[in-house]
């Protein structure tokens, strides 16, 4: 088999950026590429900067296509790119990010070195220039979380990353999932996005191979098309999701599984969707709307768990809560009681007896922290505090926990090696810059918030007893 990765690039008002990102692929270690860049009608200089880039990467031994067309949407930008390429591989990358060095080299790497993948997926780092002036790094993979077997409900579930800038794919594979080299433009009457309609079928078909290794930089921009969609308003961000699963139903549609898995595959997408709504009714202060949804969410999973769980509703009603009943609500459409167990013993028992014997300290005395004080209780797991940089505008305790001001440098090193420190932040932007500071001053033992959650998904789904006498302890 060849070696030519082509790259499909849809490229829209870019003009600030296109040249990071050009400059990026002329920077790539592997020498047979394919550039196709799709001009989906700006109204800027951005095609005035592909023709610049032209000679340039032609120089450097690299095929560049240059097209311009009306304005469609990414969706239809990346059919042109399908039209065209010529290349054994392809990859989607964004016009206003950067490939690291590697990106193309070592994704085909992993093609040559197993011959029977179809598709490989590598990791990223994020830029986040809406809150922060500094470089935020951080592992975008939910690669710890992930069952390949159930890839398609992961996906749907929100538990994989829909991003499609981080994957290779081999073209005789995606001409396999997509004998038409067509993507959907448009349903019900609003565009749609591309990342379901890649992901699903590819996930259907193969697991991927993943790369724990970051090749890809991505620029989370204030003016981004995904950012101004869901970031301006209940209605915008609300439909836009709506619109990503109206385009899953009918990737669906196109499958041809059997009755019953689509019907799980649609409780999945109503429990996910519902999440949607009530986190963007909580960030835009709807909080009628927010009643409405948890109310609604109730409905969705109550028959999926059993009915003592939502004696624990009582005391814990915060959306983070929600979202922990959700997942394992999910989790029972997902796998077997069977299942379940073995991931428990699998997946937590060694952070469970961890915790237990360890001194714990919580890191975020938000929503997150204070169900984590609730529930670690139940679980016989007894946090000496919760550190929050906020401390002092919370006052007092957490479920009888005190809450402190994290100083940790009055910490001897012994201290630093002993103590385990959960992050108790949902956020990522903000579970790692805790997690930087952490580190920075020599903690040893630090547990990410989602791996957390994980343990307390299957222990809340196998071992439901332990939260009977759940308390109010506020």
């Amino acid at each position: 088999m060849g070696r030519k990765v082509t790259l499909i690039m849809p490229c829209y008002n870019a003009e600030q950026y296109i040249d990071v990102m050009i400059a990026s692929v002329y920077a790539q270690i592997h020498d047979d590429v394919e550039l196709i860049c799709v001009d989906d009608g700006s109204t800027d200089n951005t095609r005035l900067k592909l023709d610049a880039w032209k000679p340039i990467i032609e120089k450097r031994g690299y095929t560049m296509i240059v097209k311009s067309k009306e304005n469609g949407g990414v969706a239809d930008a990346i059919n042109m790119g399908l039209r065209l390429m010529t290349g054994d591989y392809v990859c989607f990358p964004d016009d206003d990010d950067m490939l690291l060095p590697g990106y193309v080299s070592k994704m085909l790497s992993c093609f040559e070195a197993h011959p029977t993948v179809k598709w490989v997926k590598c990791d990223a780092f994020s830029y986040n220039n809406a809150k922060y002036n500094e470089v935020t790094l951080r592992s975008e993979s939910f690669h710890n979380y992930t069952d390949m077997k159930c890839l398609v409900e992961n996906f749907l579930a929100c538990r994989e990353r829909w991003a499609v800038w981080t994957i290779m794919v081999r073209a005789d594979f995606f001409r396999e999932c997509f004998p038409d080299m067509r993507l959907e433009v448009e349903r019900l009457n609003r565009r749609v996005s591309q990342e379901f309609q890649i992901n699903l079928p590819l996930a259907y078909k193969s697991p991927y191979m993943y790369i724990d290794t970051p090749l890809y930089f991505y620029f989370n921009r204030s003016d981004g098309t995904r950012k101004s969609q869901v970031d301006t308003g209940y209605t915008q961000a609300v439909s836009y999701f709506e619109g990503c699963y109206d385009i899953a139903r009918k990737v669906i549609s196109k499958l041809n599984v059997l009755p019953e898995k689509a019907e799980k595959w649609e409780q999945i997408i109503d429990i996910t969707l519902n999440l949607k709504r009530t986190f963007y009714a909580t960030k835009f202060n709807q909080s009628e709307l927010r009643n409405e949804h948890i109310e609604n969410q109730l409905e969705l999973i109550r028959p999926l768990l059993p009915s003592n769980i939502f004696k624990m509703t009582a005391t814990l009603n915060s959306d983070y809560f929600h979202r922990l009943l959700a997942d394992c609500a999910i989790d029972r459409i997902i796998y077997t009681p069977d299942e379940l167990r073995v991931k428990l013993d699998s997946v937590t028992k060694e952070m469970y007896n961890t915790l237990k014997n360890n001194r714990v300290i919580l890191y975020g005395g938000g929503e997150v922290g204070s169900t984590f004080s609730v529930l670690f209780k139940a679980m016989g797991i007894e946090p000496e505090c919760i550190w929050d940089s906020n401390a002092e505008a919370m006052k007092g305790k957490i479920s009888g926990i005190p809450i402190l001001h994290p100083n940790i440098d009055k910490l001897t090193a012994g201290e630093k090696q002993e103590i385990v420190v959960v992050i108790s932040i949902w956020k990522r932007h903000y579970e790692k810059e805790a997690m930087n500071l952490l580190q920075n001053n020599n903690i040893k033992n630090i547990v990410p918030v989602r791996d957390v959650h994980d343990m307390l998904r299957f222990t809340i789904n196998t071992e439901l007893h332990m939260f009977d006498n759940i308390e109010s302890r506020g």
